[in-house]
């Protein structure tokens, strides 16, 4: 049996009517009063608000800023709508000066460390380097998140910037040590070249510390150049693997109970796979999610060794 519904209609409301024109009328000389409007009384606000007001008589008192009087406040927690006590300015003026030194401090180390790795950085040097560079999986091994993060911690101890990646952290190391530009090149050759790029600029960047020549053995070679201090830093999810959902190489190894750092063949990471599966697979018992999380670990890792 069909049912025949009355048809509604809906009209609009004088509001909606009035709301419509004004959108439809407004000139743009009326869009910029209102705009003068709101930051007008934007300023009222800001001028007569109690904690930007004594934000600015300290601030005035002691010739800052008042955003620096309001850090110290919110950092120290003391209320942001009263003036600041005589001890209380004594604090902040002497951890300005504090920062001040300290900051100084570093400008001048780094600025020692950059001129002795101009001194060092010789083609010569550079060359040494990349001659013995482990290429391919020669040598005890390192993943690339290690080189990487190598590179950069060096790069922002020298400039004080964080660089996002390692591509742009070695074109600032060739802006501070050209002399290795040409040694850098030679390295391009090859499959492995953004994992010795990395470190072969880490490397360079870390000639003031140095001593003596780059030894040949790759062990040797790893614990001369302050390498090792960087294990582990490899297990961290890259952001392609956090944006698609993705179990990382680290988290892959950590589930299936295999070594951090080293080469792996697929039968080991096969048979950790089964050892692990038997015991949380759906059938006897384990958790579904768990068992999923095991077989991603499986693939990913067959995948890096295929």
């Amino acid at each position: 049996m069909a049912y025949d519904f009355p048809r509604r209609t809906f009209e609009p409301d004088a509001s909606d009517l009035d709301a419509k024109a004004c959108k439809t009328t407004t000139t743009p000389e009326q869009a910029a009063e209102a705009l003068r409007q709101f930051v007008a009384q934007s300023r009222r606000q800001f001028e007569t608000d109690p904690a930007w007001v004594a934000a600015r008589a300290d601030a005035q008192a002691m010739g800052l800023k008042p955003e620096k009087v309001r850090e110290f406040k919110r950092r120290h927690r003391l209320p942001l709508d009263q003036r600041l006590s005589p001890d209380a300015c004594a604090l902040l003026l002497q951890e300005i000066e504090a920062d001040q030194r300290t900051a100084k401090g570093k400008q001048l180390a780094r600025a020692h460390a950059l001129e002795l790795i101009a001194q060092r950085a010789t083609p010569e040097a550079a060359a040494a380097v990349a001659a013995v560079l482990p290429c391919g999986a020669a040598g005890p091994w390192v993943s690339g998140y290690e080189a990487e993060a190598y590179l950069l911690n060096r790069v922002q101890a020298l400039t004080g910037k964080r660089y996002a990646t390692a591509g742009a952290a070695c074109r600032k190391a060739a802006a501070l040590a050209p002399a290795a530009a040409s040694a850098a090149e030679a390295l391009k050759a090859g499959r492995f070249d953004r994992f010795r790029r990395d470190l072969f600029w880490g490397v360079i960047l870390r000639l003031d510390q140095l001593q003596g020549p780059p030894p040949a053995d790759w062990e040797a070679f790893y614990s001369w150049c302050q390498l090792r201090a960087y294990e582990g830093h490899h297990t961290g999810p890259s952001l392609g693997d956090l944006l698609a959902g993705r179990v990382s190489s680290g988290d892959a190894r950590g589930l299936l109970q295999l070594p951090k750092s080293g080469p792996l063949d697929p039968a080991a990471i096969r048979s950790a796979y089964r050892a692990h599966a038997r015991h949380h697979h759906p059938d006897a018992g384990g958790d579904r999610h768990r068992f999923e999380r095991l077989s991603e670990a499986r693939d990913r890792l067959l995948l890096e060794v295929a």
